[in-house]
């Protein structure tokens, strides 16, 4: 989550959070093994949309999450539908 978000940010920064039109994830190493099994692509979705871990609330996890897969269009580091 920290690294998705801090990817937005840069992003951001950069002056190209509004000209982004699509990313590709690619995990490596111990994200790549674990995945789905311990949230990882999760914790992504949520670090783009602009949460961080210690900020997030626990119980708007799922929701937000399944806001994301409903809609073709992820709102980076902005909320969630």
């Amino acid at each position: 989550m920290r690294a998705a978000h801090r990817f937005a940010q840069d992003l951001e920064s950069w002056g190209k959070l509004a000209r982004t039109e699509s990313l590709k994830i690619e995990l490596y190493g111990s994200l790549a093994q674990t995945g789905k099994g311990h949230c990882t692509d999760r914790a992504i979705l949520l670090g783009l949309t602009g949460e961080t871990p210690n900020q997030v609330d626990p119980s708007t996890i799922g929701p937000k999450v399944a806001r994301v897969y409903e809609h073709p269009t992820l709102r980076l580091l902005g909320p969630t539908r």
